[in-house]
């Protein structure tokens, strides 16, 4: 099959780039097209940009030859308003021309269910595929969609895994905590942190005021904080973040740019409220928490999380070490959001073959 993957924005580009080498791996072609929304110069990453094939936007790949020996297209933007004029337009010039489209597909790059699972499926009525990561999301949405009248059109939904992620470590990143004397390294918490969550007014505040406390009674430990999105034009993370107002022990900080992930493979533990990111360390065995204190709730992210095993308050660390002594991730939790799930692509490819031949 020949697959165009168009992304629009760092996360997704991420994606799309991991998608097309698994794809390639499995001997298809594969074309990667997008453009980021600001200029590098603008933004701060959380994540290296990768190289993709073609720079254009979805609106200016329409009526191109780049789309005239597709098989399958996936769409992978945020703005799912432009997906579904970019659907609607792509299949409007394959009538006028009388030529039959490709099949599309796409889906989320994250793990959410309930209220955000529904939405997300019902965003995406203009694909013929939508790909979830687990089982639990597909049981989830054929529960949902059972009794949608007639006239919605029901896009097949297929488990893939967690695609979206890394599934292992990057090359060269482990340290397995020992310096290149031998010396073992200060333990590293990452504490990844979201844009807008938590929505709590002084939410920020609170937990980053929680990890300088944990710092200075942790010396022995390294607290980073990254974001797990970029920034526009260097803006703080806290709104109004004075630095002259914040007194950092020598062993706290800001990550860097890019640093992310070398950082989330480095860590002994990372906590967060409800970042998707925070599967790849849990993935990775890392010690890691879901922050309770804000509640299980659709507008904090965190409903994803539920059951994971991993949700504590900040109350339950005095120290560091502490951290260390918490449960481990309930693996039955993992594997249905996801990471039982290792064949993907190859099911994807599956799953557009099969529909491909019932509409010929």
């Amino acid at each position: 099959m020949t697959f165009v993957l168009i992304s629009d924005g760092i996360d997704q580009q991420f994606a799309c780039v991991q998608l097309a080498n698994q794809l390639r791996g499995l001997g298809q072609t594969c074309l990667t097209v997008g453009r980021t929304k600001q200029t590098k110069s603008e933004v701060s990453n959380h994540l290296p940009v990768l190289g993709i094939d073609i720079e254009l936007s979805a609106k200016e790949l329409l009526g191109t030859p780049l789309l005239d020996k597709a098989n399958a297209i996936g769409l992978f933007l945020k703005d799912t308003l432009e997906e579904q004029s970019f659907a609607k337009s792509y299949r409007a010039l394959c009538q006028s021309i009388d030529a039959k489209p490709a099949l599309l597909f796409g889906g989320a790059v994250s793990v959410d269910v309930g209220d955000l699972l529904i939405s997300a499926l019902s965003e995406r009525e203009h694909l013929d595929l939508v790909l979830v990561p687990g089982e639990r999301h597909v049981h989830e949405a054929q529960a949902m969609t059972r009794h949608w009248p007639d006239h919605l059109h029901r896009p097949a939904v297929v488990s893939a895994g967690l695609w979206f992620l890394p599934e292992r470590p990057p090359i060269g990143s482990l340290s397995g905590g020992e310096s290149g004397t031998g010396r073992t390294m200060p333990k590293t918490l990452v504490a990844l942190v979201q844009r807008s969550i938590p929505t709590q007014v002084g939410g920020k505040t609170q937990l980053l005021r929680q990890l300088l406390s944990w710092a200075e009674n942790s010396p022995e430990w390294n607290v980073i904080v990254t974001r797990d999105h970029g920034s526009t034009r260097q803006q703080p993370w806290i709104r109004k973040f004075n630095p002259e107002d914040w007194t950092f022990p020598a062993n706290a900080a800001f990550a860097a740019p890019e640093q992310m992930l070398p950082l989330l493979a480095n860590c002994a533990a990372c906590i967060t409220v409800s970042s998707p990111w925070a599967l790849a360390p849990i993935c990775w065995r890392r010690q890691s928490l879901v922050i309770g204190d804000f509640g299980v709730h659709t507008d904090q992210g965190t409903t994803a999380f539920f059951g994971s095993g991993l949700m504590h308050r900040l109350s339950a660390v005095r120290h560091l070490d502490d951290l260390m002594e918490l449960p481990k991730v309930n693996q039955q939790w993992l594997d249905a959001i996801g990471w039982a799930r290792h064949d993907g692509p190859d099911r994807l490819i599956r799953s557009l073959a099969e529909i491909g031949e019932r509409r010929r």
